[in-house]
């Protein structure tokens, strides 16, 4: 009996000890970030997924067989104009180049000589003009096998970045085999699919705004450029091709964007999307009020648009909304505001 006394005192203390706990953690201030909601002139839901695309684009390959001995870059890298990307040893290259120089200074040694004696009148006119000739033919040859040595050097031919590698060091390859791509990111595109049932609401010189999420959804603009004239059989999609206006060092060639053609909408409040929460009830987010307490509330939804979901009920102009450290907060947790 005494034993089960002391085992209940014992469950008494623990269960007591928790609550305290848990009320001294509920009333430890968490630091949380916020975004302050405001009135904004915002895009309509006239929206297309896009990709982002090199305005050029050059896959290098070498002109002779041989082995590649450098390998001077890696995918991804920044290139200029020039650059040396490989280097490839040919050794048909290599003794054409060496038989070619050979000739070469035999075919002056024999001019200097001859041109000599042809000075003193003691050689007939038509030798000299044999012997200019040889010396012409062996000059050609040279410039030939200069110019193939040089093209064992692959140089990039414009600023870029490069793409995929196809090749790696001491790897034998063939004559015109590719060995990486390079992109020309000076200027960008933005290529997008248009249902034929839209197309017809897109002109050249139309305006657009688009965001790229894996640039935490930066906004940048861009300028229809092209309007595809023939459908896909399958989809029945046309292409269309966007110039994007703005430069940014971080937009490469690959990325997935969204695009909002230039339709306003006035007075709007929105949200990004990666903070409004879901349980049983609905949609919500969670604010914080003027006594620094986190609330939650629900919100009814609009349409999507450039600067995220447009909000029709449960915001008012002046709320926070929680936007950093959601894992320690609750209803009724109080919270320090961060910048």
């Amino acid at each position: 009996m005494r034993k089960s006394v002391g085992i209940l005192f014992l469950l008494v203390i623990v269960l007591f000890s928790c609550n305290n706990e848990k009320k001294e953690r509920k009333n430890e201030a968490v630091s949380v970030k916020v975004e302050t909601i405001d009135v904004k002139n915002s895009i309509s839901n006239n929206s297309f997924v896009g990709t982002i695309e090199a305005s050029a684009s050059s896959t290098l390959s070498s002109k002779f067989s041989g082995k590649i001995i450098n390998l001077n870059v890696k995918q991804g890298d920044k290139i200029k104009q020039g650059d040396v990307i490989a280097v490839i040893e040919s050794q048909n290259v290599k003794s054409t180049l060496e038989s070619a120089e050979a000739t070469l200074s035999q075919a002056e040694d024999g001019y200097q000589r001859l041109k000599k004696v042809h000075d003193t009148r003691s050689v007939a006119d038509v030798k000299m003009i044999e012997i200019e000739t040889q010396l012409a033919k062996a000059k050609a040859a040279a410039v030939a096998a200069r110019s193939a040595a040089d093209d064992c050097f692959i140089k990039a031919p414009f600023d870029g970045v490069v793409g995929e590698i196809f090749v790696s060091d001491n790897e034998d390859i063939i004559s015109l085999q590719p060995i990486c791509t390079v992109f020309d990111i000076s200027s960008l595109q933005l290529s997008i699919s248009v249902p034929e049932k839209e197309i017809g609401k897109i002109n050249i010189g139309d305006s657009a705004l688009f965001s790229v999420g894996v640039l935490d959804n930066v906004t940048l603009h861009a300028v229809v450029d092209s309007k595809g004239l023939n459908a896909s059989k399958i989809s029945r999609n046309y292409d269309c091709k966007l110039s994007v206006v703005e430069k940014n060092n971080q937009l490469l060639p690959g990325m997935i964007a969204n695009l909002f053609f230039s339709d306003n909408i006035n007075d709007c409040l929105s949200i990004s999307p990666k903070y409004i929460k879901m349980d049983e009830v609905g949609k919500y987010v969670w604010c914080v009020n003027n006594d620094n307490i986190v609330e939650k509330k629900y919100i009814e939804l609009g349409d999507y648009v450039a600067s995220g979901v447009i909000v029709k009920n449960g915001l008012s102009i002046g709320d926070k909304i929680i936007v950093d450290g959601f894992s320690r907060i609750c209803c009724g947790t109080k919270v320090i505001i961060i910048p």
